[in-house]
Order: C-alpha cells, then sequence, then structure tokens
C-alpha cells in the first residue's frame, strides 16, 4: 500500500512540475508570438530623395502653394504608398496650412524605384500671405504590397511638347497583358535635376 501511495504521490508530483512547466511554456508562447507579429509589422523602408515647395499666384491672380517630392522604395518587397499629408510652415515653423493628399505616381513601388508626390492648394486663407510661407514637412505612410507584380507594358514613341502653360508627354503604352486599370506619370525634371 505503501508503494501504491508512493507511486501516486511520484506521478502526482511529475503530473505538477508538468503542469508548471507548461503552464511556463504558455507564458513564453505570447512573447515568441508578438515576436513574431513585431517582424511581421516590421516598419517598411521608404525614404524622401527630394523635395521643392513652391509658392506663386497663377495668371488669374489666385496664390497657390505647390508641394512636389520624390520617394524611393528602399525595401527588399514592392511598396504601397499612401495617407500622404503635407504641413506648410510660416515663421519659427508654425503651421499655416495642411495638405492632405493621396497623389503618389505610382502608388505601388518595387524595390529600388521611385515615386513622385505633388501636392496642389489655391485656396488660401486670406490671412495666409504667400510671403510668410517658409517650408513643408511630408509625411507619409507605407506598407508591403507581397505578391504585387509590375504590369508589363512598354512605350514608344515617346516625345515632350511645350505648349504655351504646360508640357505634355505624347506617345503609345502597349500592354503585353490584361489590365483593367492602368495610370502613368512621367516626371519631368529641368536641367538641374529639380
Amino acid at each position: 500500500m505503501k508503494k501504491g501511495v508512493f507511486a501516486i504521490s511520484v506521478l502526482l508530483v511529475l503530473l505538477l512540475c508538468g503542469c508548471g512547466s507548461k503552464t511556463t511554456d504558455n507564458q513564453q508562447g505570447p512573447e515568441n508570438a508578438q515576436q513574431t507579429v513585431t517582424e511581421e509589422k516590421k516598419r517598411t523602408q521608404a525614404e524622401k530623395v527630394s523635395e521643392q515647395l513652391i509658392t506663386y499666384t497663377d495668371t488669374l491672380g489666385t496664390p497657390r502653394i505647390l508641394y512636389l517630392a520624390t520617394v524611393k522604395n528602399t525595401d527588399s518587397v514592392p511598396l504601397e504608398f499612401g495617407n500622404v499629408t503635407i504641413d506648410v510652415n510660416g515663421a519659427d515653423n508654425k503651421l499655416i496650412k495642411h495638405l492632405d493628399n493621396d497623389s503618389v505616381y505610382p502608388r505601388f513601388i518595387m524595390p529600388g524605384e521611385f515615386g513622385y508626390i505633388c501636392a496642389e492648394c489655391a485656396q488660401l486663407d486670406d490671412s495666409i500671405i504667400l510671403e510668410d510661407v517658409q517650408s513643408a514637412e511630408m509625411h507619409f505612410g507605407t506598407r508591403r504590397a507581397d505578391g504585387y507584380e509590375k504590369p508589363d507594358v512598354t512605350f514608344t514613341q515617346l516625345e515632350l511638347k511645350q505648349g504655351d502653360y504646360d508640357l505634355t508627354v505624347l506617345g503609345k503604352v502597349k500592354s503585353n497583358e490584361d489590365i483593367d486599370d492602368l495610370s502613368i506619370a512621367f516626371p519631368i525634371f529641368d536641367e538641374n535635376g529639380t
């Protein structure tokens, strides 16, 4: 009988130790799971390469703010760009205008490639004077676009035409696959690359 009680006691101690060990594993489990989630949600890598802030009055006398920027996908996966906002600042870095803009061309950017952002504001408050505009700060969001593949298109007969007030890129686009929606942007730079 003593052997039976002893065996049951040993078995009970082993079970309790096993349960204790299992509880410890469960406590470590969420940390490991959190670590995996953190790695999956790792911040994507993109950088602003250039930006330009232009203030001017158009031919109708309307004051305008134009913000242009180039961003580069420095990650190893395709990225989707969006949630672009621009803070326009005056003296002492005081916020005087906030622009919401989702104009990133193209929206999906392959590793090592560039995207272009253009934001314009033509309806300034009476309290904002163009001469007060000093700087701008752009914020943007990115997320991984795993599985995205760049469309297979070719361009021919490209020609840059200058009108009285604008520039136009003329040419032919041929798609080598079925595409439902295609947006094309041609950034145009001056001799200084701006």
